[in-house]
């Protein structure tokens, strides 16, 4: 009998059953009795995305992290003309306390816990009356939705539809043994906008199986390791005669381990050298561990989790011990490359369903208040008075216009400035025109 062909077709069979029966839990299911002789790479499920975060400790810190740096966010209501802040507003109340059980740091931490393992996250505005007007109202409470018991039922139609009513039929989320239907306008749908679809996104653990199934294993095998070690070496006879080694007696291999069990070790009372008259050798048995280089495989994997979540590698404890300023700068680099992108993306959401764009306001959420920022910021603001005060110097000497030099300082310290270049008060020289064919270019570095 080919049993290839039947471990084939019997493998078909099964996925296909289990497919027909769990057709929303995707992926290839082979349960662990079927082998046919033939090796089976075992990999996570990821049906419960929720199971898959609570089981990996690596997926589960970066995670957390991530949700921890966003929670911290600063939100400001400022006005969209001149910058200025706005104190009071019913959106800066909502915001505080979202709703009767969670604070806001609670609230953003549950929002990007859910968007970075399900990809898709809703959330449910409860406004109570509608406005007079009809326009966008903030409301009264905002409650993140679990992604796990929520279904899109959409109308079939994208292209051709002008509104969200005329793509997304009703949310609805399984709770309490029954389904609660949402209508669109009571929904904030929030996604990642990866996936085949428009409306559902793809969860980034899907793609991450592999190496999280290699962390869980190497895991899985150093705890057998350590659990199971069994003997650390062997102590064997060195007597030998003409007939060749004489091997231990039952009675002296008995004395010996009931010595070395109780005389010797670390503990008070025992002893850490043997001294005998008997001819002994000790063997070491090599570490199985250190063979299979399981630290080497979770750090590659580890860094994978890390790159596909956009954090630094150094904001995690290392073994190899990352510098302090390393960790400092992978800590910037996390909030500027990825916390502050979610952070925006969500206050663009709440300024234009809670009307606030039309109100001339909008939200933002900043992480310039956190001592790591302070800290950048202040070096930026020494990098600045430095360059400034040289292309000053450039100006009172009739090397550069005042607009010339204000460009430079654009270029050369990548912000922004006023219209007018400020010069020193105390500046005793008169400004000159700058003579023919000099100027200070991007390449060329200003000098005094």
């Amino acid at each position: 009998m080919n049993f290839t062909l039947l471990d084939n077709a019997l493998g078909r069979f099964l996925n296909s059953a289990v497919r027909k029966i769990l057709p929303e839990r995707g992926g290839w299911f082979v349960p662990s009795w079927y082998t046919m002789g033939q090796p089976r790479t075992e990999y996570i499920s990821t049906a419960d995305l929720w199971q898959v975060y609570s089981r990996i400790p690596h997926l589960n810190n970066v995670i957390n992290k991530r949700a921890e740096i966003f929670s911290q966010g600063k939100i400001k209501l400022v006005k969209i003309k001149d910058g200025s802040e706005v104190t009071e507003h019913p959106v800066l109340k909502l915001l505080a306390r979202p709703n009767p059980l969670q604070s806001q740091h609670e609230f953003l931490t549950m929002y990007l816990t859910f968007k970075d393992i399900y990809a898709n996250v809703a959330q449910l505005q409860n406004k109570g009356l509608p406005s007079e007007n009809g326009k966008n109202t903030v409301p009264q409470q905002l409650w993140n939705l679990p992604p796990a018991l929520m279904q899109v039922i959409t109308t079939g139609q994208i292209y051709r539809a002008t509104s969200i009513n005329d793509i997304i039929k009703e949310y609805k989320i399984y709770y309490g043994g029954d389904y609660v239907s949402f209508n669109p306008n009571e929904i904030i749908f929030k996604n990642d906008n990866l996936g085949t679809t428009y409306v559902m996104s793809e969860s980034k653990i899907i793609p991450l199986t592999k190496p999280l199934s290699n962390i869980e294993a190497a895991l899985r095998t150093a705890n057998v390791l350590i659990g199971n070690h069994g003997a650390y070496g062997i102590i064997s006879s060195e007597a030998r005669d003409q007939a060749g080694a004489i091997p231990l007696t039952k009675q002296e291999r008995e004395q010996l381990e009931m010595q070395h069990t109780s005389d010797y070790g670390n503990k008070d009372g025992q002893r850490q050298l043997m001294i005998t008259n008997a001819a002994l050798k000790y063997t070491p048995i090599g570490s199985v561990m250190t063979d299979m280089m399981l630290d080497k495989e979770i750090e590659q994997d580890f860094q994978i989790i890390c790159a596909a979540y956009s954090m630094d590698r150094d904001v995690f404890p290392t073994t190899s011990g990352a510098t302090f300023e390393n960790k400092k700068q992978g800590l910037i680099s996390t909030i500027q490359n990825a916390i502050q992108s979610e952070a925006d993306d969500l206050m663009g959401t709440y300024n234009e369903r809670f009307g606030l764009t039309s109100e001339g306001l909008k939200l933002i959420m900043c992480y310039d208040h956190l001592p790591v920022m302070q800290e950048d910021k202040e070096r930026k603001a020494n990098v600045l008075n430095k360059t400034a005060q040289t292309l000053c110097q450039l100006v009172i000497n009739g090397i550069l216009t005042p607009a010339q030099a204000q460009a430079n300082l654009k270029t050369m310290t990548d912000v922004i400035v006023d219209d007018k270049l400020a010069i020193p008060d105390d500046s005793f020289m008169e400004y000159r025109e700058p003579k023919e064919n000099t100027n200070i270019t991007q390449n060329e570095p200003a000098k005094d």
